[in-house]
């Protein structure tokens, strides 16, 4: 996987297809990682999303990124620290652009400064049905790594999807009836009333400075409720 990052375009990995034997008989397959394009897929799954990314940027397994704390999160340094599950090894890992995104959302989601987890609906579901975790994720995976004629065939048997531009009024209602902060409320209504307007994501980050990733996250929000 390294060496297909760092070679020159065009240049195929000689290793690619090798197969190693380990101690146990079995073999060793090099797997092919998801590239931005089906990473970007999982953004319809608005619960999983920031569970991928996390675990794309992490390394964690299942259960150390569903109970990530707020205490193992350090925004200012950029820093991760975390006893993981499996060795119950002290970890520091860089907090990536893309997973810093992702926690300014959940951070400005975060309901009290009593929340301990930072994806608190995760670590919810965790323990009353890890399984259903397992199902989003092979859920997205599967749409990720769908074949052209496939993914067309699921197009023509889903309804388009309707644009938020086009419907700010029928919105902007439903988020005031949902259940949410007051804080994440007005928030989102500003944010909707910007993009209404025609802002572009690079005017909105810099009238109201936040991330690009925490617009899309905040967007997501208002298209499921």
């Amino acid at each position: 996987m390294v060496l297909g990052r760092v070679l020159p375009n065009g240049v195929d990995n000689p290793f690619k297809d090798i197969r190693i034997d380990t101690p146990e008989g079995g073999e060793m397959e090099h797997r092919r990682p998801l590239n931005a394009k089906e990473v970007k897929q999982a953004e319809d799954d608005p619960f999983i999303f920031p569970l991928i990314i996390t675990a794309l940027s992490t390394g964690l397994r299942r259960g150390d990124v569903c109970r990530l704390k707020w205490s193992e999160v350090n925004l200012q340094a950029g820093t991760l620290t975390i006893k993981t599950s499996k060795t119950g090894a002290e970890v520091i890992l860089p907090i990536m652009h893309r997973l810093g995104d992702v926690l300014e959302v959940a951070l400005a989601e975060r309901k009290s400064d009593d929340t301990k987890y930072v994806f608190p609906e995760a670590e919810r579901m965790l323990r009353i049905n890890p399984h259903g975790i397992t199902y989003r994720v092979k859920k997205v995976f599967a749409r990720a790594f769908m074949l052209p004629q496939e993914a067309s065939q699921v197009a023509s048997d889903t309804p388009d999807r309707v644009s938020l531009v086009d419907v700010p009024p029928e919105v902007l209602e439903a988020v005031q009836a949902a259940r949410m902060s007051t804080a994440k409320r007005d928030k989102l209504i500003d944010l909707l009333t910007l993009y209404a307007e025609g802002k572009s994501y690079r005017d909105i980050e810099a009238e109201r400075n936040i991330s690009r990733g925490g617009i899309s996250g905040l967007l997501h929000e208002a298209q499921r409720v």
